[in-house]
């Protein structure tokens, strides 16, 4: 069975009204858009896949999970063409570390690789499958440094107007 080398990376998108004064990171309890870029790294064309099976879990132990019952097709590649896909918009209910996982079903075995960080170069991958951690702050703490923030212009103005 012929192989094929895709590089995948997640893409996550704030949707948020923060977004609007400037805070583009992802938020818990907020509205993200959730996708992937794929890359064929390998040196012949890649035939396409069915990507299906998607899900957002809390890396963290945290109960809530999300999964979408749609299926996306991913047309053929030619090698180092790439592609972004968005997946859907939804309300995502936790923060901190969360995994993106899915599975490409096509006529080929597909070798999904992630982008290992650390070397800045594909990592071994996973036939058939992927999966990868991506990082939602905390519309919390957001708020509260926020808060300690304008607290702090407020004290300095109120000190200097008393001068």
């Amino acid at each position: 069975m012929p192989e094929s080398k895709l590089l995948i990376k997640p893409a996550v998108k704030s949707l948020s009204w923060l977004r609007k004064i400037g805070y583009k990171k992802p938020l818990g309890n907020s509205l993200i858009r959730y996708g992937i870029k794929i890359k064929n790294i390998d040196t012949k064309p890649f035939s396409g896949a069915t990507i299906k099976n998607i899900s957002i879990s809390s890396a963290e132990g945290k109960t809530a999970h999300l999964t979408s019952e749609k299926e996306f097709k991913v047309e053929t590649l030619n090698p180092d063409e790439e592609i972004l896909i968005w997946f859907e918009d939804t309300f995502i209910p936790f923060s901190g570390l969360v995994f993106i996982n899915l599975e490409l079903d096509g006529k080929d075995k597909i070798l999904a690789c992630q982008w290992d960080r650390g070397n800045k170069s594909p990592s071994k991958g996973d036939a058939n499958k992927w999966s990868d951690i991506v990082i939602i702050s905390d519309e919390n703490i957001l708020q509260q440094k926020t808060t300690n923030a304008l607290l702090v212009i407020l004290t300095i103005l109120t000190i200097l107007f008393k001068i």
